[in-house]
């Protein structure tokens, strides 16, 4: 466990096979896209003086000192053309130490052409922002932990510089969102695994009323989580935004198979008086059912394996592991401990006393099998009704993701994300890319070209401000200064490489559409404008950039998900044909499972949250997880059935596992519930609509499922006496 690690892969969901990571990718080789650049935002009550422009002109100054950093964008970088001397001069000049600053040089350059929106400097003089230019290495492989030094080291000159002065300033950029996911992941880990624990053996405690025998049903799935965490480190699996869930998963689906296995072996041991043997018996009974509920949950994570991304795959790995450990931890440590305690009698009289609670739960499944059996037909009929609605509404839910997903709203880092994208009209970009050739006697006809591309990309994403070589060609006195186009061929030759490639790749220039992360709807809209203007321009391009990356296979992914429900609902089902060797109960299982996923995603589109990665990823495991209940249910039904007493047998069966289902059911709710304490949205969706899914999946088998089990046997009904549990 000492070797567990912990990383964001904000951008790793995305990595696939997919052509729009493909171009992506090549993309990223041939240009500085700046998705790592580091945004300050310096506000102040009063109009900047010189002062704090010298300080910020210090700031940057020792910034570039650091080989890291390629340059730092601020309002101190703007250039005009000085015909007279022939060289660029600086748009804003500081005075010597001791002289003010005019207001008039200041509000030229808030009126500058390339201060976009008072995006350098604001039109009150109150605010400014700076862009610190991170050097991208070979292969854009840089560790976060670089980016944690770099930001360091940023952060102490800044406050020996600019912060001696009287002003507010705001940090963002990827770097900074990845590093506060990362804080995020560690902190939930000590948190949820100690809370999880701690919820789930009072649960235990209440539902079984001994603190002894919920003592020993809480061994096996603390165990399985130790084991987890301990082979993940061993085997340098890292916890991520996805995976980060795992650990809660094992502890729920341990209690829940733990739960059934006390509530039998007490059962059990009540009747023969013999404990020791009631241990061996239990095991006999209800542990293959256990295994048939881990192999439908470990189906539910193998379905994640058909999606493209290498992180929910490798989540469905780690997920069939953790399943796998966690049944191996219920089959031994569960008897075990049983034996051991009866072995130095840890375990009295007291442990099968009546309890109030379980009285209580008897009564409620006694009065839904009274409910069941008075309105079988009507509650079948209505089952149906429901899920073909419930499913016409799914189908219409709408993928939808954003980075600013795995942080909560009033997070730091967020919400200077916002700001900042109000201020400077967006932080992250669609990137555009248009052939250029920069030869002799061709250099002019491509910056032409690029005009004519820029100003109508420009149009259609008004607002949003767009960047490319002709921001910096228009704002300069026209006519162009003389042999301009030499100049810009040595530049091209001879600039710092960051500063060229991030307009000018080898025969290709680059805009990019600045914008907010508004969702991936937004995005996928405002490319697909871009798209048809340039389309009626007949004009050659490509599209990408992280954020239209995400947009396009973050829709494709989710749909993906939405086929692994399906799949894990299939296997399933046909598991239960190959355990139970009979099809009639496949039929009975089919929509009693399928209807807890339709409503929840009917749900989702009635309430416009969308499909967001979590979501779909816990409708996926939580149906895996649902039709554990159903196999304890259809596991005692054969039972009865195989008895052929009086009776209707799946009555009988209700009745004797209806107050465990309720049990584990409380406890599996209880230790989703304690993603409500995760720090990131995406967990606590994750743990909301799982614990929905099976709520909604515990009403299912204790009322859709009996009804449709007595709808297809009224016969056998009718020749019976029907004997109902007091």
């Amino acid at each position: 466990m000492l070797q567990l690690t912990f990383v964001d892969n904000l951008e790793a969901a995305f990595r696939s096979d997919a052509p729009d990571y493909r171009t992506y990718a090549a993309l990223k080789r041939k240009f500085a896209l700046g998705e790592n650049d580091i945004f300050i935002l310096i506000e102040s009550d009063d109009p900047v003086d010189a002062a704090i422009l010298d300080a910020v002109s210090a700031f940057s100054l020792d910034a570039q000192l650091n080989e890291q950093i390629a340059g730092v964008v601020s309002i101190l970088s703007l250039r005009d053309y000085d015909h007279r001397s022939g060289v660029f001069e600086p748009v804003l000049r500081l005075p010597e130490p001791g002289g003010d600053l005019s207001m008039a040089a200041l509000q030229q350059a808030a009126v500058h052409p390339l201060n976009f929106n008072g995006s350098l400097l604001s039109g009150d003089l109150r605010r400014l922002s700076l862009r610190v230019l991170i050097t991208e290495p070979a292969g854009n492989d840089r560790e976060l932990g670089e980016y944690a030094d770099i930001i360091r080291t940023l952060q102490a000159d800044f406050e020996r510089t600019v912060g001696a002065f009287p002003v507010d300033s705001h940090w963002s950029g990827i770097p900074l969102l990845r590093l506060d996911v990362i804080d995020r992941l560690i902190r939930d880990q000590a948190v949820l695994n100690t809370v999880g624990g701690l919820l789930g053996l009072l649960g235990c405690i209440m539902l079984l009323g001994n603190w002894r025998l919920a003592v020993i049903t809480t061994a096996a799935p603390t165990v399985a989580v130790i084991w987890l965490m301990g082979l993940m480190g061993h085997l340098s699996l890292s916890f991520n935004v996805i995976t980060n869930v795992l650990p809660v998963l094992v502890l729920v689906i341990g209690f829940a198979d733990a739960m059934h296995l006390s509530f039998n072996w007490r059962r059990l041991a009540a009747g023969s008086g013999d404990q020791q043997r009631a241990i061996e018996k239990n095991m006999v009974e209800v542990g293959p059912a256990c295994m048939l509920t881990s192999a439908t949950t470990a189906v539910a994570f193998l379905s994640l394996l058909i999606n493209d991304s290498e992180l929910i795959r490798g989540f469905g790995l780690a997920g069939f592991l953790a399943v796998a450990l966690t049944l191996l931890a219920v089959l031994l440590v569960h008897p075990l401990a049983l034996t051991l305690a009866i072995r130095f009698r840890f375990l009295d009289e007291r442990v099968f006393k009546p309890r109030r609670v379980s009285r209580i739960l008897d009564r409620a499944v006694a009065a839904a099998a009274a409910f069941v059996l008075r309105r079988f037909r009507p509650i079948a009929a209505a089952s149906l009704v429901l899920s073909v609605l419930a499913f016409s509404l799914y189908m219409q839910v709408e993928p939808r993701y954003s980075f600013l997903e795995n942080l909560p709203s009033n997070a730091p880092a967020a919400k200077t994300v916002r700001k900042l994208d109000t201020v400077l009209g967006g932080t992250q970009s669609i990137d555009v890319v248009i052939p250029f050739d920069a030869g002799n006697g061709r250099l002019a006809d491509s910056l032409k070209q690029l005009q004519t591309v820029h100003e109508t990309v420009e149009a259609v994403a008004t607002p949003h401000p767009v960047f490319s070589v002709w921001s910096i060609v228009r704002a300069l006195e026209q006519p162009l200064p003389p042999r301009f186009h030499d100049r810009f061929r040595e530049m091209l030759a001879t600039g710092p490489a960051r500063l060229r490639s991030s307009f000018i790749a080898e025969d290709q220039a680059l805009l990019q559409i600045m914008l907010p992360d508004r969702g991936a709807p937004y995005t996928r809209t405002l490319a697909g404008a871009v798209e048809q203007s340039l389309a009626k321009l007949d004009q050659e391009h490509l599209m990408s950039g992280i954020l239209l990356v995400s947009a396009r296979i973050s829709a494709e992914m989710i749909r993906q998900l939405t086929w692994s429900i399906f799949a894990t609902g299939l296997f399933s089902a046909f598991l239960l044909a190959l355990a139970f060797r009979r099809l009639n109960y496949v039929v009975y299982a089919l929509l009693p499972n399928i209807l807890p996923i339709i409503i929840v995603g009917a749900f989702l589109h009635l309430t416009g949250r969308g499909l967001q990665f979590s979501g779909a990823l816990a409708m996926t495991i939580a149906l895996g997880i649902a039709v554990d209940d159903t196999i304890h249910l259809l596991s005692r039904l054969r039972h009865h059935e195989q008895q052929a007493g009086i009776g209707i047998p799946i009555l009988a069966a209700l009745t004797d596992v209806g107050p465990a289902l309720i049990s584990t059911s409380i406890i599996l709710v209880l230790g989703i519930a304690v993603t409500g304490f995760s720090q990131m949205p995406t967990v606590a969706n994750f743990g909301f609509l799982s614990g929905l899914v099976i709520v909604l999946a515990l009403v299912a088998d204790l009322l859709v499922l009996p009804a449709i089990v007595l709808t297809f046997n009224i016969p056998d009904i009718t020749r019976k006496n029907a004997i109902l549990p007091n």
